[in-house]
């Protein structure tokens, strides 16, 4: 992954897009190692969404979307 699509697209891009309302906290920047704490009641979306998210958000941004 090229320095500047990391630095544009990030795990918590990811997690927003998925819920909005979302409160969490993360630790780390690759989406392999990435620790989540979840806040006030906010529920946990699973790993393997939001790695999907996230993909989906690199692709866009390659594509110009």
């Amino acid at each position: 992954m090229s320095t500047k699509l990391r630095d544009t697209v990030k795990v918590i891009d990811a997690i927003l897009a998925i819920n909005p309302n979302a409160k969490v906290v993360t630790r780390g920047s690759s989406i392999d190692t990435i620790e989540i704490d979840w806040y006030e009641d906010t529920a946990p979306i699973p790993m393997e969404d939001i790695k999907a998210k996230y993909l989906e958000l690199q692709n866009e941004f390659l594509s110009g979307a």
